[in-house]
Order: C-alpha cells, then structure tokens, then sequence
C-alpha cells in the first residue's frame, strides 16, 4: 500500500501512474498492489529493481524487491519456477489491473 494524493484523476508513485476513478482532485488515496500484478522483466525494460529476499511458500515465491523511491520493499508473487534469486537486478512493471485505488481512511472518525 502507498499513501498518495490524487491529481488530474489518477495517483503517481515511483511506480507509476494509476487511474483514481471516483474519487476527486486533491483527495487522499491508497495505492494497493496485488502482489501477482508486478511482472519481472529484463534489466532496462522497466522500473529498475533488485531481489533482497525470496521466500518459498510452496508452487509460489514471494519475493522482496528494492525499487528506487519506494521507502519499503515491494513485495510479488511468482511462480518457482520464474523466481530470480536473492542479488538479482531485474525490472519490474506493474500490471494495472491488478491495481485498487481507494480513498485513504479519515481520521475524523467519519
């Protein structure tokens, strides 16, 4: 999840650009990535990433994957058989129908 401001009907991030449908100019939303939705591409065809952990978790692996801007890892589900190993320098493109954009919780209580 990322935390970001809605301009001109879509959120940007380091990620991208997402489009933010009903929701208005300036409101606060949150980025969600399903974690099948980032496609590992070739170094050079993408956002610029690299694999600081993966973890087997049966016919799947989760992977945590450093990409410039974000504070945090991305994390993303692939099968074993497509999982690069830690130390890996790929990219990354995310797929946007994998992408929710929702309005941020308000603190007001309302």
């Amino acid at each position: 999840e990322l935390r970001l401001v809605v301009r001109s009907g879509q959120v940007t991030c380091p990620l991208g650009s997402f489009p933010a449908p009903g929701l208005n100019e300036g409101e606060a939303a949150i980025l969600c990535l399903r974690q099948r939705g980032v496609r590992l591409l070739p170094v050079g065809q993408g956002r610029a990433g690299r694999v600081l952990h993966a973890r087997f978790l049966g016919d799947a692996v989760q992977l945590e994957i450093a990409v410039e801007g974000l504070d945090h890892p991305l994390k993303a589900r692939v099968r074993e058989s497509d999982a690069p190993k830690r130390g890996t320098d790929l990219s990354i493109e995310i797929d946007p129908s994998r992408v929710l954009v929702l309005p941020a919780a308000r603190t007001d209580g309302t």
